[in-house]
């Protein structure tokens, strides 16, 4: 597999156990909302910007992020 669809799939995982939405995941993480539907359209990630999404994947955990969410919705 090749590094850039592992990334993806790194990218997609969170996604699916954050329940965050692909946008919000790219501004947040390197600030691009579109980040996530150019990874899908087959945008290859530079070296520097995969550490930096990596690094807010570390610091901000998937089942935290899914808390938050879970949280958010059900105090309106």
């Amino acid at each position: 597999m090749k590094l850039s669809e592992e990334f993806l799939r790194e990218v997609e995982n969170y996604l699916v156990v954050s329940g965050m939405a692909p946008t919000r995941f790219g501004k947040e993480a390197i600030g691009d909302f579109g980040f996530v539907a150019e990874l899908r359209a087959g945008r290859s990630a530079g070296t520097k910007t995969i550490d930096r999404v990596r690094d807010y994947i570390e610091l901000n955990p998937a089942h935290t992020a899914a808390q938050e969410k879970q949280t958010k919705s059900s105090s309106i």
